[in-house]
């Protein structure tokens, strides 16, 4: 998750956005740290440019929308009350954090379905009698007796690819956009391709690495433009 506060270097209200964001993000458990760009900085990325004083970003979405974005200008923020502030609504801070370490969630769990359908897909089919004798023993270890499982493989591998592919769809457009998705779709085709069409290993082995490569390039911290102002230093001085 990527934190960001953008402020003006006579900003009255940075301060504040400072402790704002350190209050919030300690009362999550998560870590204080975020990145700082004062916009009059010669390094600041230009996307800093659109939005007034002060403005905090939440993997690159503004956090108080609603606000107005503002540009050359301090920010002026309203609460569920109509309340007028220089600073954004801690709720609406809390939510926009939340939100972020969710997508992380979302993407352990592209991660996890991907290896799932993967191992799923690797099982060997029913049909071949040398491995009937090792199932049975295992599951007869277990206190199960042998059960055919062909039948419910193909609906196995469909509810854990979708689960796969909707953590790689899931706010795509904060994280790294839809290129992690458009190759999950193809990881997920080389699976069953090569499990029910071809029957060939080497497919299905490419299709499940395919797959995990998708899901940690969506998970993979998108990068800005490099700002001289980084865990809560700057150039500039309020």
């Amino acid at each position: 998750m990527q934190v960001e506060l953008i402020y003006d270097d006579d900003c009255p209200n940075a301060k504040g956005a400072r402790e704002l964001l350190n209050d919030a993000m300690t009362s999550l458990g998560l870590s204080p740290d975020w990145r700082e760009h004062c916009r009059q900085d010669e390094n600041a990325p230009p996307y800093a440019q659109k939005f007034g004083s002060p403005t905090i970003l939440v993997d690159g979405e503004d956090v108080a929308p609603a606000a107005g974005a503002g540009g050359n200008a301090c920010r002026i923020y309203r609460d569920a009350d109509g309340r007028m502030s220089g600073l954004p609504p801690r709720e609406d801070l809390v939510r926009a954090l939340k939100g972020g370490s969710g997508n992380r969630a979302i993407g352990g769990l592209s991660i996890f379905a991907s290896l799932l359908a993967g191992i799923a897909g690797l099982l060997p089919a029913i049909t071949c009698p040398a491995c009937w004798p090792a199932y049975g023993a295992i599951l007869a270890a277990m206190g199960f007796n042998f059960v055919d499982y062909t039948p419910y493989l193909l609906p196995a591998m469909l509810t854990l690819a979708g689960a796969g592919l909707f953590g790689l769809l899931y706010r795509a457009s904060s994280r790294r956009g839809y290129g992690p998705l458009a190759l999950g779709v193809v990881a997920t085709a080389a699976i069953f391709a090569g499990r029910f069409y071809f029957e060939w290993d080497p497919l299905l082995y490419a299709g499940a690495a395919l797959f995990v490569s998708a899901a940690v390039w969506n998970l993979w911290p998108r990068r800005r433009e490099s700002s001289s102002a980084v865990s809560k230093q700057s150039n500039c001085e309020c």
